[in-house]
């Protein structure tokens, strides 16, 4: 898939598969994708496969998720980095930083380019961010990963804006099981309280200050009506006091004894 790992897909599978050989091609297969370097395999069986499973389990691979019928399996073969594997799809819930900086007369953006997932071939820069972790807040979230990133502590102050996206059944069909059903991206404006780079070395491939004019020019982001052109003509608008963002606090939610956070409009 795009992050490197095999698929392999027998839950279409009609035909009666001998037990020997799924354990041999699969002792194969793991063999394989070591020596060229996958970072892990996902297996989809279905139930009446259920044979295939615990021979599956011998050979270090765990469950998943399972529903409607199929079970979908996961091994980790990188020896240099620990299990990462997203939790079981539903909801997925992504932060992006814009993290800004007065240089002399330029606004410059912190920018990064990543060493895996679908903007590595491309070779895209981008605004850091990632996936907020279950029981994480958002503002939570997105301090983390820029710190994680580019070694650059950050306050998450507002909320410029969000996109939400969800998956056809085409799509899901296209993609491995970690496929999520329903994507959120969240992108909030940033102040740093340092400014050092320390890049994170098994994710990413380069970070630095970019003009922000630059950043606006580069073909991905300049297309007119597509989502990151709207996106960061948001940012530019923000940045330059044009646009209101929401801010957000922590407040009580009344009738139980627990806190929700409110995100509210400026004006």
């Amino acid at each position: 898939d795009r992050y490197n790992c095999a698929i392999i897909n027998l839950s279409k599978e009609t035909n009666e598969i001998n037990s020997q050989l799924f354990q041999q091609q699969l002792i194969e297969t793991i063999n394989f994708c070591k020596n060229q370097n996958y970072k892990a395999i996902w297996l989809t069986l279905n139930e009446k496969q259920l044979n295939l499973l615990q021979i599956a389990n011998i050979q270090g691979f765990s469950i998943y998720e399972a529903s409607k019928g199929i079970i979908n399996l996961k091994v980790w073969l990188e020896q240099t980095n620990q299990e990462n594997f997203p939790p079981p799809p539903s909801h997925q819930i992504g932060v992006g930083a814009v993290v800004l900086k007065q240089n002399s007369s330029n606004l410059e953006i912190l920018v990064i380019r990543e060493k895996r997932g679908p903007t590595s071939k491309l070779g895209i820069w981008k605004i850091p961010g990632g996936y907020v972790e279950p029981g994480e807040e958002l503002n939570t979230g997105i301090e983390r990963e820029v710190f994680e990133e580019t070694g650059i502590r950050v306050i998450a102050t507002s909320l410029i804006c969000f996109r939400h996206h969800i998956s056809s059944q085409e799509e899901l069909d296209k993609l491995s099981p970690a496929a999520v059903r329903s994507d959120l991206y969240f992108v909030f404006r940033t102040e740093p309280q340092t400014f050092d780079i320390k890049i994170q070395e098994s994710e990413i491939a380069e970070c630095k200050w970019m003009q922000i004019e630059e950043f606006l020019s580069l073909p991905y982001y300049s297309l007119n009506g597509t989502v990151y052109q709207t996106i960061f003509e948001a940012v530019y608008r923000e940045a330059i006091g044009s646009y209101s963002s929401f801010t957000f606090q922590s407040i009580p939610l009344g009738f139980q004894q627990k806190n929700n956070t409110v995100f509210l409009s400026k004006l």
